[in-house]
């Protein structure tokens, strides 16, 4: 998708909300923009890191797009998209397209959710659609992403998440669909560059506010409040991709 800097007279933007809009209104949020209501940071970004830096964050992610890849060509396809990194098993990687970079939820053989800028995939994903014998669903809007990270992020998560997430046992990059607070969710062992814990969730758009309550209600005993994006760091592989 594609904006334009200048709109006829008359014509009212578009806003994208936040599926917890609400929410970061009500904690003072600084957002990204009128017509981008994705929080920046909650009034002090200095506090905010040093919160993740003693015990933990939660942070929002995007606004991102999301396509979903199916059917038996879908790994020769990811394959094109991540200079060949295709895992075995479910995990996250690297992938760029048109210049745009972004991840590879790799779900299963026959399933990948291509996660990026909003927009900046769907022109040219279908010159690489041609005779891969996979599809591609338009899925923008359907989650919502979450990130959890500091040193306390581990103790919240056995909390949290019935599965065993532990950095022993839930090594980097790996991905595993397990309940978080009850809901199904898609959770990504990510530990940010600085070598902090760190987990990314991919929740249902409309569970997204009962897994934020209950994610900063679960670790509030672990000294957890909510934070921009910017507190959470970037990840190790984001580092390691920008060397």
């Amino acid at each position: 998708m594609t904006t334009s800097t200048s709109r006829p007279a008359g014509t009212v933007p578009v806003v994208r909300r936040s599926a917890l809009d609400a929410r970061h209104e009500a904690l003072g949020a600084t957002f990204a923009s009128d017509t981008k209501r994705w929080p920046t940071d909650y009034g002090d970004p200095a506090a905010e890191r040093s919160a993740v830096e003693r015990a933990a964050g939660l942070a929002e992610l995007g606004p991102y797009g999301e396509v979903l890849l199916r059917g038996p060509g879908t790994a020769h396809l990811t394959a094109r998209l991540t200079a060949g990194a295709v895992p075995t098993q479910p995990a996250v990687v690297r992938a760029t397209l048109g210049g745009s970079a972004g991840a590879a939820w790799c779900l299963g053989p026959d399933e990948v959710l291509l996660i990026g800028p909003a927009g900046a995939w769907t022109d040219e994903l279908a010159t690489h659609l041609g005779g891969a014998d996979a599809s591609a669903i338009e899925m923008t809007g359907a989650r919502t992403a979450l990130r959890l990270a500091g040193p306390a992020a581990p103790a919240i998560m056995a909390e949290l998440c019935p599965a065993d997430t532990t950095p022993e046992t839930l090594v980097e990059g790996q991905l595993l669909q397990a309940p978080l607070a009850g809901p199904r969710a898609f959770i990504v062992r990510q530990d940010s560059a600085g070598g902090l814990p760190g987990y990314t969730f991919l929740v249902a758009r409309d569970e997204a506010a009962y897994v934020w309550d209950a994610t900063l209600a679960i670790g509030a005993g672990h000294g957890l409040v909510p934070v921009g994006p910017a507190a959470v760091g970037s990840t190790a592989a984001e580092q390691e991709e920008g060397r």
